[in-house]
Parts: C-alpha cells; structure tokens; sequence
C-alpha cells in the first residue's frame, strides 16, 4: 500500500526571508525547481511549473500563502493538464526559524486519491523529485541535505 503522503525535511543556512523568496517568486523556484515558473502568488492563483529539458510543464492553483511560515499549491499529476482535470496532489512548504538557518518541511499529499493502476508511480517519482529538487534547493540557499 503506498503512503497518501511524502515528508522531507531540509536545513539551510538562509533566513525565512531568504527561503520565502525561493519558495515564492518565479525567478527563486526557478533557480531550484525546474527552469520554468509562472506565478501568481495569491489563493486561487494560477502557477505553472516544469522542466524545459524533458519538456514537461505542470499546471498548478495557488492554496496557502502565509509569508515565512507556510506556502501550498494543489498541482497536476500529469504534464499539460490542469488540475481541475485531476489527478493532483497539495505540495506544503512549512519553514521554521532555527537557531543556525531555516527548516524547511515539504509535504506533498493526495496520492491516496489516484486511481490504482498509476499511484505507486506517481508516488515513486515524486519521493525522486523531492529528493533530487530540495538538493538542489538547499545548494543554492546553503545547508544541510541528509
């Protein structure tokens, strides 16, 4: 049975300022997350996120927009179509302040939901790209990745 969820927890040596803005303008997730980001940064804002190298773009609604503290967007499972089209999953950026940086929780949930013939998938390549993408996330902020 595969998780509803995928959990990751980074450390970087940025303030929660310095996280937010990666977190929350086009040219921060840009420099982590993919080479193309459109962002309208509000609840019910439209984003779109992908990776210009396999060609892949991925619709997304902004949810949560609390600065320094919490982030979220519902996006689409699948490239070039929207979220409404399903399935999607909710992507949660949580940053606590901590004494030598900033801690910052990614949780992406809704896998429960996928039809049964493609969830394991999505979720296996998702726990990749989490991992791959808060690597790159905490060597442009600086930090610790284990």
């Amino acid at each position: 049975m595969v998780s509803d969820q995928i959990e990751r927890t980074v450390m970087v040596s940025a303030s929660l300022e310095q996280v937010w803005e990666a977190l929350t303008t086009e040219e921060g997730m840009k420099a982590w997350f993919g080479d193309i980001a459109i962002m309208d940064v509000r609840p019910g804002g439209k984003a779109l996120f992908g990776w210009s190298d396999d060609g892949q773009s991925f619709d997304a609604v902004i949810e949560t927009v609390e600065p320094y503290t919490r982030f979220a967007f519902r996006w689409a499972a699948n490239a070039d179509t929207t979220v409404e089209e399903g399935p999607a999953t909710l992507v949660e950026f949580v940053m606590d302040s901590e004494e030598d940086g900033t801690r910052i929780t990614v949780i992406e949930s809704g896998f429960a939901s996928f039809p049964d013939d493609v969830r394991e998938w999505h979720y296996d390549e998702n726990t990749k790209g989490w991992k791959s993408e808060l690597d790159q996330l905490v060597l442009h902020l600086g930090g610790d990745s284990s």
